[in-house]
Protein backbone atom coordinates (compact mmCIF):
# COMPACT_ATOMS: atom_id res chain seq x y z
CA UNK A 1 0.00 0.00 0.00
CA UNK A 2 1.17 3.57 -0.63
CA UNK A 3 1.49 4.96 2.65
CA UNK A 4 3.10 8.08 1.76
CA UNK A 5 1.30 11.72 2.04
CA UNK A 6 2.27 14.61 0.65
CA UNK A 7 4.30 14.68 -2.49
CA UNK A 8 6.81 17.12 -4.17
CA UNK A 9 8.60 17.03 -7.40
CA UNK A 10 12.89 17.08 -7.19
CA UNK A 11 15.99 17.17 -9.51
CA UNK A 12 13.59 18.87 -12.17
CA UNK A 13 15.71 20.89 -14.70
CA UNK A 14 14.64 22.80 -17.88
CA UNK A 15 16.02 22.00 -21.65
CA UNK A 16 18.44 24.50 -22.96
CA UNK A 17 19.38 24.97 -26.41
CA UNK A 18 22.28 22.42 -25.83
CA UNK A 19 21.12 19.94 -23.20
CA UNK A 20 17.95 17.74 -22.61
CA UNK A 21 15.98 18.85 -19.20
CA UNK A 22 14.15 16.99 -17.05
CA UNK A 23 10.91 16.78 -15.90
CA UNK A 24 11.50 15.88 -12.28
CA UNK A 25 11.02 12.89 -10.00
CA UNK A 26 8.19 12.69 -7.74
CA UNK A 27 8.92 12.16 -3.98
CA UNK A 28 7.37 11.99 -0.82
CA UNK A 29 7.73 14.97 1.22
CA UNK A 30 8.13 13.15 4.19
CA UNK A 31 10.82 10.58 3.78
CA UNK A 32 11.94 11.69 0.39
CA UNK A 33 11.32 8.37 -1.17
CA UNK A 34 11.18 8.63 -4.81
CA UNK A 35 7.42 7.56 -6.29
CA UNK A 36 8.27 7.84 -10.10
CA UNK A 37 11.12 8.95 -11.84
CA UNK A 38 10.28 11.85 -14.23
CA UNK A 39 11.58 11.87 -18.16
CA UNK A 40 13.81 13.85 -20.20
CA UNK A 41 12.72 16.73 -21.97
CA UNK A 42 14.62 16.85 -25.40
CA UNK A 43 17.09 19.68 -26.01
CA UNK A 44 15.61 22.34 -28.46
CA UNK A 45 18.70 21.30 -30.81
CA UNK A 46 21.97 22.31 -31.62
CA UNK A 47 20.49 23.54 -34.83
CA UNK A 48 19.68 26.61 -32.70
CA UNK A 49 22.74 27.21 -32.21
CA UNK A 50 24.12 27.55 -35.25
CA UNK A 51 20.97 30.21 -35.80
CA UNK A 52 20.94 32.53 -32.81
CA UNK A 53 22.36 35.21 -34.21
CA UNK A 54 21.05 35.30 -37.28
CA UNK A 55 18.30 38.41 -37.87
CA UNK A 56 16.93 39.82 -41.34
CA UNK A 57 19.71 42.29 -40.84
CA UNK A 58 22.83 39.69 -41.00
CA UNK A 59 21.24 36.54 -42.92
CA UNK A 60 22.75 35.17 -45.74
CA UNK A 61 21.06 32.16 -48.32
CA UNK A 62 23.76 29.85 -46.67
CA UNK A 63 21.84 30.54 -43.20
CA UNK A 64 18.38 28.70 -44.72
CA UNK A 65 18.86 25.27 -43.74
CA UNK A 66 19.83 25.51 -40.37
CA UNK A 67 17.48 28.48 -39.70
CA UNK A 68 14.47 25.73 -41.43
CA UNK A 69 15.77 23.22 -38.94
CA UNK A 70 16.11 25.60 -35.90
CA UNK A 71 12.42 26.52 -36.29
CA UNK A 72 11.44 23.29 -36.84
CA UNK A 73 13.11 22.23 -33.51
CA UNK A 74 11.68 25.68 -31.21
CA UNK A 75 8.09 24.62 -32.51
CA UNK A 76 8.30 21.11 -31.55
CA UNK A 77 9.86 21.87 -28.30
CA UNK A 78 7.08 24.72 -27.34
CA UNK A 79 4.12 22.17 -28.77
CA UNK A 80 5.62 19.38 -26.51
CA UNK A 81 6.18 21.66 -23.34
CA UNK A 82 3.36 23.58 -22.84
CA UNK A 83 2.91 22.17 -19.35
CA UNK A 84 6.51 22.45 -18.32
CA UNK A 85 7.58 26.02 -20.09
CA UNK A 86 6.95 28.65 -17.90
CA UNK A 87 5.11 31.99 -19.96
CA UNK A 88 7.89 33.76 -19.53
CA UNK A 89 10.15 31.05 -21.60
CA UNK A 90 7.11 30.12 -24.30
CA UNK A 91 7.17 34.25 -25.32
CA UNK A 92 11.13 34.09 -25.65
CA UNK A 93 10.56 31.05 -27.64
CA UNK A 94 7.86 32.41 -29.80
CA UNK A 95 10.49 35.94 -30.52
CA UNK A 96 13.04 32.87 -31.48
CA UNK A 97 10.63 31.75 -34.01
CA UNK A 98 9.42 35.06 -35.10
CA UNK A 99 13.06 36.16 -35.63
CA UNK A 100 14.08 33.14 -37.89
CA UNK A 101 11.07 33.91 -40.11
CA UNK A 102 12.01 37.42 -40.35
CA UNK A 103 14.84 35.82 -41.47
CA UNK A 104 13.94 33.41 -43.68
CA UNK A 105 11.26 36.10 -44.84
CA UNK A 106 14.41 37.85 -46.26
CA UNK A 107 15.70 34.48 -48.03
CA UNK A 108 12.26 34.19 -49.84
CA UNK A 109 12.41 37.75 -51.07
CA UNK A 110 15.95 37.23 -52.22
CA UNK A 111 15.55 33.80 -54.04
CA UNK A 112 12.18 35.01 -55.42
CA UNK A 113 13.82 37.90 -57.36
CA UNK A 114 16.90 35.32 -58.61
CA UNK A 115 14.19 32.87 -60.26
CA UNK A 116 12.41 36.20 -62.10
CA UNK A 117 16.05 37.18 -63.46
CA UNK A 118 17.13 33.56 -64.37
CA UNK A 119 13.99 33.06 -65.79
CA UNK A 120 14.82 36.17 -68.76
CA UNK A 121 15.58 34.54 -71.98
CA UNK A 122 19.51 34.92 -72.62
CA UNK A 123 18.47 36.77 -75.97
CA UNK A 124 15.91 39.92 -74.91
CA UNK A 125 13.58 40.98 -77.44
CA UNK A 126 10.66 43.35 -77.19
CA UNK A 127 8.54 40.85 -76.55
CA UNK A 128 9.96 40.51 -73.61
CA UNK A 129 9.29 44.02 -71.99
CA UNK A 130 7.06 42.81 -69.75
CA UNK A 131 8.99 40.08 -67.96
CA UNK A 132 12.07 42.44 -67.56
CA UNK A 133 10.47 45.11 -66.39
CA UNK A 134 8.91 42.71 -63.31
CA UNK A 135 11.91 41.80 -62.73
CA UNK A 136 13.37 45.28 -62.83
CA UNK A 137 10.58 46.20 -60.39
CA UNK A 138 10.88 42.84 -57.64
CA UNK A 139 14.69 43.80 -57.50
CA UNK A 140 14.00 47.41 -57.09
CA UNK A 141 11.72 46.26 -54.21
CA UNK A 142 13.86 44.61 -52.30
CA UNK A 143 15.25 46.26 -49.42
CA UNK A 144 18.74 47.74 -49.52
CA UNK A 145 20.14 44.76 -47.56
CA UNK A 146 18.63 42.19 -49.39
CA UNK A 147 19.93 43.77 -52.71
CA UNK A 148 23.82 42.60 -51.50
CA UNK A 149 21.82 39.04 -51.27
CA UNK A 150 21.45 38.77 -54.57
CA UNK A 151 24.24 36.67 -56.94
CA UNK A 152 26.24 39.68 -58.35
CA UNK A 153 25.76 37.32 -61.83
CA UNK A 154 22.08 37.71 -61.80
CA UNK A 155 22.58 41.34 -61.15
CA UNK A 156 24.12 41.72 -64.42
CA UNK A 157 22.40 39.63 -65.96
CA UNK A 158 19.29 41.97 -65.57
CA UNK A 159 21.31 45.05 -66.39
CA UNK A 160 22.27 43.42 -69.47
CA UNK A 161 18.30 42.66 -70.05
CA UNK A 162 17.65 46.23 -69.68
CA UNK A 163 19.82 47.63 -71.97
CA UNK A 164 19.35 45.05 -74.39
CA UNK A 165 15.72 46.05 -73.99
CA UNK A 166 16.91 49.47 -74.38
CA UNK A 167 18.63 48.99 -77.90
CA UNK A 168 15.34 47.13 -79.32
CA UNK A 169 13.78 50.37 -78.32
CA UNK A 170 15.80 52.66 -80.04
CA UNK A 171 16.39 49.93 -83.24
CA UNK A 172 15.79 52.43 -86.26
CA UNK A 173 15.09 49.24 -88.32
CA UNK A 174 11.94 48.81 -85.59
CA UNK A 175 10.71 52.23 -85.46
CA UNK A 176 11.09 52.56 -89.27
CA UNK A 177 8.67 49.45 -89.85
CA UNK A 178 6.57 50.72 -87.10
CA UNK A 179 6.29 54.30 -88.94
CA UNK A 180 5.63 52.19 -92.71
CA UNK A 181 2.51 50.84 -91.02
CA UNK A 182 1.17 54.27 -90.43
CA UNK A 183 1.98 55.04 -93.47
CA UNK A 184 0.30 52.75 -94.98
CA UNK A 185 -2.82 52.69 -92.69
CA UNK A 186 -3.08 56.41 -93.51
CA UNK A 187 -2.57 55.65 -97.16
CA UNK A 188 -5.53 53.10 -96.84
CA UNK A 189 -7.79 55.46 -94.86
CA UNK A 190 -7.28 58.03 -97.57
CA UNK A 191 -7.57 56.33 -100.07
CA UNK A 192 -11.39 55.14 -98.10
CA UNK A 193 -12.34 59.12 -98.25
CA UNK A 194 -11.20 59.00 -101.58
CA UNK A 195 -13.71 56.51 -102.98
CA UNK A 196 -16.42 57.69 -100.73
CA UNK A 197 -15.72 61.00 -102.29
CA UNK A 198 -15.77 59.74 -105.87
CA UNK A 199 -18.58 57.58 -105.64
CA UNK A 200 -20.66 60.60 -104.33
CA UNK A 201 -20.22 63.21 -106.62
CA UNK A 202 -20.58 60.33 -109.20
CA UNK A 203 -24.49 59.70 -107.12
CA UNK A 204 -24.88 63.54 -107.54
CA UNK A 205 -24.48 64.53 -110.97
CA UNK A 206 -26.55 61.20 -111.59
CA UNK A 207 -29.75 62.94 -109.45
CA UNK A 208 -28.71 66.44 -111.18
CA UNK A 209 -29.30 65.09 -114.52
CA UNK A 210 -32.24 63.39 -113.94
Amino acid sequence: ANNHGQTEVKNATNATYATNGYTGDTCCADCAKVISTGSTIPAIGEQIDKAENVQADNVTLEDEDDLEQAKEDLEKALADNQDIFTEEEKQTIAQEIQRIEDALEVIENVQAVETQITDLPDTVTAEDAEAVQAAEEAYEALSDYEKTLVDPELKQALENAREALKTTDEDPDTKGGSAWVWIVVGVVAAGGIGCGVYFFIKKKKSSDNA
